[in-house]
């Protein structure tokens, strides 16, 4: 916990702003305006930053954690270990990092960023929907995707992320949750774009669902 505490704020403090960006930009100028909370949310995004301390000091606190509590990292890895073949390798990466003593303080944001992205695909791996697992494994473990968000391979089960993720609707006969487009993109537009949906967006399906929604997933 003493290791992990740091990594996850300074993890958390840096993903934040660009994913509040994405949801602006689904928003247009609902989201710009100062009528829409989100205008709020953008202000303060960088806040968590600026509250819990600079980057660079959480990733010296992290670098004086694994200096002093070697067992800490021992665990760490264990944990990351413990999902598939891909977060296994991660855990090796980690550990030979680590143990290069070359300027550690130079190399600390990129050590607690492994640590961090590392730890994300070993849970999802073990407790998350397989399809969001892999398509995450294959973007940050193996680098198949651009710098922005909406870049995953173009063979990513998006559809699939979306539908674990979004309220669906009645269940279909079999008792499974089926997808209806016009209650989906219905949902979809009242959530991201506030509006009531048109004919013409019913007809493009889940589509539409996953354009505007299937970014904050990617």
């Amino acid at each position: 916990m003493r290791l992990m505490t740091p990594i996850a704020k300074y993890w958390l403090c840096k993903r934040l702003p660009p994913v509040v960006v994405e949801a602006m930009e689904c928003l247009g100028g609902n989201g710009y305006v100062e009528d829409a909370p989100l205008a709020r949310l953008y202000r303060e995004a960088p806040l968590n930053g600026i509250w819990e301390g600079s980057g660079n000091v959480i990733c010296l606190d992290v670098l004086r954690t694994v200096e002093r509590e070697p067992d800490g990292i021992e665990a760490l890895l264990a944990e990351v270990g413990g999902g598939g073949a891909r977060s296994r390798r991660c855990a090796t990466a980690i550990s030979q990092m680590l143990k290069d003593s070359s300027s550690p303080e130079l190399r600390a944001r990129r050590i607690v960023e492994a640590i961090a992205v590392a730890l994300q695909a070993s849970l999802m791996e073990q407790y998350a929907l397989r399809e969001a697992a892999d398509a995450f494994c294959a973007s940050r473990l193996e680098g198949d995707w651009g710098r922005t968000f909406g870049t995953l391979p173009s063979n990513a089960p998006c559809e699939a992320i979306v539908r674990r993720a979004w309220p669906l609707g009645p269940d279909d006969p079999d008792g499974a949750v089926g997808f209806d487009p016009a209650f989906d993109v219905c949902q979809a537009l009242k959530v991201v774009h506030g509006r009531r949906a048109k004919k013409d967006d019913v007809a493009r399906g889940p589509r539409l669902a996953l354009d505007d929604v299937g970014r904050a997933f990617a």
